[in-house]
């Protein structure tokens, strides 16, 4: 089947906070239509011509996936410096009346904050639909969010919890391989032959064990790998090693239905064909209490671009999504409204309707700023949700 990205619809919400009748107005959140790329970016409150930074990076999101994404940002991060440099090599006018033993020390004071000029985080996801599946490429740098939600509500991704901190490359010729004897790598861009076992629900006690729902249970296959064949991985050798999956003699591997198809001749219905993902678990056996083979642990560094992307505090990925999910990203200023991403979700469910019409939108945004200030002080709230079309 054809890509087909048009099954998906677009809703951009930018709302700046107003403090003291002036607005902050640093985040910016776009939708590109022709490519398919949304983004998110928010201005550094601290960093002069924050506004600008997110200005830029935000028009330059689609280029991220047209090449090596480090390449991409790499540009994007140089660009930013000159502008920089730029801003220190203007003269620093400071008021006629300033006293003379004070200029000295007021010129520095622009200057050290001018050096630190012209940051932004960014989210940026590109969106391919085709086979039934929908295939996200992430780029993150900072505390803006990317979420994914199945078609019931339930959370499949939270970017702020599953990127780990930067990992080497994986070497050519690392992944892919034959499971009978010896343990090989999986990266995304890989695929996998397995044998289905049995329903995650024909196993109860390990459904448990791996936190998925009874409800859910019947929509995963427990799976023995047999072989791997190594893909094309976006990014080339830059694939990391946070996201790789090691596949040793013995294991299971735990697998959501809508990643597998099924095959066209019935004599072979239980051998399956799947890509990477993720949402896969792998399992040393069915009773081990093992945890799944993707862990992440958060930062407590806020990072950003361009200063961060070189000390190497950046992320990007790639996973398949049922066609049904939906996407959103968004700046801290909106996640930050709500205890988690299961209440984000609510909220965007129960005002859906409102969402697409601007005097009812207003007025939720209103409202949303009202009890973010009240919490830890008003900040621009900004997000783009991307929509399965007649959801």
């Amino acid at each position: 089947m054809p890509s087909d990205r048009s099954d998906y619809d677009a809703l951009v919400v930018v709302s700046p906070a107003v403090a003291g009748g002036e607005r902050k107005d640093q985040d910016r959140a776009a939708w590109f239509q022709k490519s398919h790329v949304a983004v998110v970016c928010d201005g550094t409150t601290s960093s002069p011509h924050a506004a600008e930074a997110a200005d830029l990076a935000a028009k330059f999101a689609p280029l991220l996936f047209k090449g090596s994404p480090k390449v991409r940002l790499s540009t994007l991060c140089e660009f930013l410096l000159e502008q920089r440099l730029q801003s220190l090599s203007r003269p620093v006018v400071l008021k006629a009346d300033t006293p003379a033993g004070m200029r000295d020390t007021l010129v520095e004071i622009v200057l050290k904050q001018r050096g630190q000029g012209f940051q932004t985080t960014l989210a940026s996801a590109e969106l391919t639909v085709s086979d039934g599946r929908a295939l996200v490429r992430l780029v993150t740098c900072g505390d803006s969010a990317f979420y994914a939600f199945d078609a019931e509500g339930r959370l499949l991704v939270d970017s702020l919890r599953h990127s780990g901190p930067p990992a080497e490359p994986i070497p050519d010729g690392d992944a892919g391989g034959h499971c009978g004897s010896e343990a090989f790598k999986l990266a995304p861009g890989d695929s996998v032959l397995a044998r289905v076992v049995c329903t995650l629900s024909d196993w109860p006690d390990l459904a448990a064990q791996t936190g998925i729902p009874p409800k859910h249970a019947g929509r995963w296959f427990v799976c023995k790998p047999l072989d791997a064949v190594a893909g094309a991985r976006w990014g080339g050798d830059e694939v990391r090693r946070a996201e790789q999956v090691v596949l040793a003699p013995g294991h299971l591997l735990i697998v959501p239905e809508y990643l597998t198809a099924k095959p066209r001749d019935d004599n072979y219905r239980r051998y399956r064909r799947f890509v990477f993902s993720r949402q896969m678990r792998v399992w040393p056996s069915a009773g081990s209490a093992a945890g799944p083979a993707q862990t992440h642990a958060g930062s407590s560094v806020t990072a950003v671009l361009p200063d961060h992307f070189f000390a190497g505090n950046w992320h990007f990925w790639e996973e398949t999504f049922p066609v049904g999910a939906h996407f959103v990203l968004a700046t801290d200023g909106f996640y930050g409204c709500f205890s988690g991403a299961p209440d984000l979700w609510c909220w965007l469910e129960r005002h859906r309707p409102n969402l697409t019409d601007e005097d009812s939108r207003d007025g939720l945004m209103r409202e949303l700023h009202a009890g973010l200030e009240s919490k830890r002080g008003d900040d621009d709230i900004s997000f783009v949700w991307l929509r399965p079309r007649n959801s």
